[in-house]
């Protein structure tokens, strides 16, 4: 089972839970019912999300890339701004 399809499972068998749908509950009123309804929420709102970010994100290796291409960049920026700023004082002294 691919992991789309075991999220998917999951946020189907919470939306198809009766409490998931009963309007929310005060935990003053029916504390169980109202602890379950944020377990339910919580672990629907996270399953949501990760779905969102599997579709949206990049591979490992992709984020390794642009990771190690913007601390090249930097890098090599600092070198410069650390060149400029060495001329900068010999010349002044």
């Amino acid at each position: 089972m691919e992991i789309l399809d075991y999220l998917n499972e999951e946020i189907y068998k919470i939306e198809k839970d009766n409490r998931f749908n009963y309007p929310k509950s005060n935990v003053q009123v029916n504390a169980p019912l109202a602890l379950i309804q944020v377990d339910l929420t919580a672990r629907h709102r996270a399953l949501k999300d990760v779905i969102e970010f599997i579709g949206t994100s990049k591979t490992l290796g992709e984020q390794i890339n642009d990771y190690s291409d913007t601390f090249r960049e930097t890098t090599k920026n600092h070198r410069k701004m650390n060149i400029k700023v060495e001329n900068y004082t010999k010349t002044a002294t």
